[in-house]
């Protein structure tokens, strides 16, 4: 008896791999593969003519402000190469993503940043900043 339903269920399983059964109308024609992505294509937003701005292809770096202005950060970061701390510029991006902070004047000299960004044409553009403020020194008793 084993034997019988040893049998019947590898025919069951086997009938499967062969003749899928398609839950589908079978008098509907397949739609090819090419047409159907270009399909799922037209749904997805076009990308921004200027690939380099995406943040899966971002760098990052962190540091202390030491000067900043509508289109330029300078910060004080540990250059591990050197084993010392230098002044490295960033161009801000116009549409620079920012955390911690409203707008890019709240941000000042000694404040903590963490900076994403992407070197283009040589310079390194900054695409999102994170701010961290100082803390206040507690008044000494």
């Amino acid at each position: 008896m084993k034997g019988f339903w040893t049998a019947v269920f590898f025919i069951a399983v086997l009938s499967n791999y062969i003749s899928p059964v398609r839950a589908e109308d079978p008098a509907a024609p397949v739609p090819d593969a090419a047409a159907a992505g270009a399909d799922a294509d037209a749904d997805q937003p076009a990308l921004e003519d200027d690939a380099d701005l995406l943040l899966d292809d971002a760098e990052y770096s962190y540091g202390t402000v030491n000067s900043i202005s509508d289109t330029e950060l300078a910060m004080v970061e540990y250059d591990y190469d050197t084993g010392e701390d230098v002044t490295v510029s960033y161009t801000l991006d116009p549409k620079v993503e920012l955390d911690g902070v409203a707008s890019v004047k709240d941000i000042a000299a000694k404040d903590n940043i963490e900076v994403d960004y992407l070197v283009k044409d040589g310079k390194k553009v900054a695409i999102a900043l994170y701010v961290e403020k100082p803390l206040a020194e507690a008044p000494q008793t």
